[in-house]
């Protein structure tokens, strides 16, 4: 039987070696943040980079791993394989969201809730900055949604008309954030059936909000926005 003192050292050399690790895969993706490795290119080998850090292959190997799970990189086996840097988009903090959601059981309200809160406080600076070509771009949305709709088409068009809005509003940490839940949204939908009577309320009250921006009928506006969202049947259209 190990007594306490032993114990205690035999928790800390795990902790050790995760700093360790840590360390390495914080240096390479501030590397991959400053754009000195650049999405595309292959990481060094295992040997070279246990070389450079002086530290073992497996604390190489658990460094290489985090970046991976963090979405930043791939790898790729076999020959000409290896760690490969991937171009840092949407889908890295949609996958991140997802993996909240899941591991954390959250609910479809406070899905739907969470989706209120980002983009309700977006929309006053939207309505400001509205311009008669992001309502033309709305439009012709809604023109291919109405193509989906009478060919019976399940697509990610209605999403789309969320992200015109966001363009709008300038702010590009939010824009991310919102085309994130929305890829993670249509992932999800893709598993359900196709709702015609849904898809068809959706474009209907897009066409409304359109016709509320071009009156200048703010409060009118945000309201009913607030009410299509609230009403949507999943967690995004």
């Amino acid at each position: 039987m190990y007594n306490n003192e032993t114990e205690s050292i035999i928790k800390l050399r795990p902790a050790k070696r995760t700093r360790l690790s840590q360390g390495i895969s914080k240096q390479l993706k501030d590397q991959i943040y400053d754009g000195i490795i650049k999405p595309g290119d292959r990481l060094p080998s295992l040997d070279i980079l246990s070389g450079v850090f002086k530290v073992g292959k497996p604390v190489v190997r658990e460094a290489i791993q985090s970046l991976e799970n963090s979405g930043l990189i791939f790898v790729k086996p076999g020959a000409g394989g290896g760690a490969f840097v991937k171009k840092v988009g949407t889908r890295v903090l949609s996958e991140a969201f997802e993996g909240i959601i899941r591991l954390d059981n959250v609910s479809m309200e406070e899905l739907t809730d969470a989706r209120l809160t980002v983009e309700m406080a977006m929309l006053p600076s939207i309505i400001d900055r509205i311009q008669p070509a992001v309502l033309e771009a709305l439009e012709e949305n809604i023109k291919k949604a109405e193509a989906s709709l009478a060919n019976s088409v399940k697509d990610s068009t209605n999403i789309q008309f969320h992200i015109i809005l966001a363009r709008v509003n300038n702010n590009r940490l939010m824009l991310n954030i919102i085309e994130a839940f929305s890829d993670l949204g249509w992932r999800f939908n893709e598993a359900n059936e196709y709702d015609y009577e849904r898809y068809k309320k959706i474009v209907q009250d897009h066409k409304v909000l359109i016709g509320l921006l071009k009156a200048k009928k703010r409060d009118k506006f945000l309201e009913m926005f607030e009410k299509h969202i609230k009403n949507s049947a999943y967690f995004f259209e």
